[in-house]
């Protein structure tokens, strides 16, 4: 990304935060290729990043991806949403899929396809509609990129990706990690 910003002439920075300085991956190629663009912050340095303090002083035209562990996304999400930056500037990418214990077996009927699958608790819309012979686009299948999103077209989704924006998710779900709310979903598919 700091490749293709720089290659366009766009300004940019990136902070990085780890347990250890001497840890952090590409951290000597990253000084090398970014300069004063990159911002480090180990935790063996007794150094911390301030992401409210990082997102206010931001410019107001600023976009803010952030990729990491659960907690720094919260964090993220939580100083925008206190600075009232609009969401739409917002993106995040997890490291791992967001699951709950609390999940159940959901029931999918496939339109085009005429088929009505039930979902495990322990398995994705993706997974059960492919072992059902239904070929289904997916990329990172941890709801970062976007390509498993289908039309919904009936029942209410749990929308557990990063990527769609709230008008996409009236009508769109990504069957790698979200589910119904209610039990039951109509996909076109």
């Amino acid at each position: 990304m700091a490749a293709q910003l720089s290659a366009q002439g766009r300004p940019y920075t990136l902070h990085y935060a780890g347990r250890r300085l001497n840890a952090m991956a590409y951290r000597a190629e990253l000084r090398m290729q970014l300069g004063a663009s990159l911002h480090l912050y180990a935790a063996d340095q007794q150094q911390r990043m301030d992401i409210h303090n990082i997102m206010k002083e931001a410019g107001q035209d600023s976009l803010f991806y952030i990729c990491g562990p659960a907690s720094m996304i919260a964090a993220a999400l939580s100083a925008a949403t206190a600075l009232g930056i609009d969401p739409q500037r917002v993106r995040y990418e997890r490291f791992a899929v967001q699951k709950s214990n609390h999940d159940e077996e959901i029931r999918v009927e496939l339109a085009r396809s005429k088929k009505v699958i039930h979902v495990r608790a322990d398995q994705t819309i993706l997974q059960a509609v492919r072992a059902h012979g239904v070929a289904a686009q997916a990329e990172c299948e941890t709801g970062n990129c976007g390509t498993c999103a289908v039309k919904l077209l009936g029942g209410q989704a749990l929308h557990r990706d990063a990527v769609l924006t709230e008008a996409e998710q009236k009508d769109r779900i990504c069957i790698c990690v979200s589910r119904a709310q209610a039990g039951e979903l109509v996909l076109d598919l």
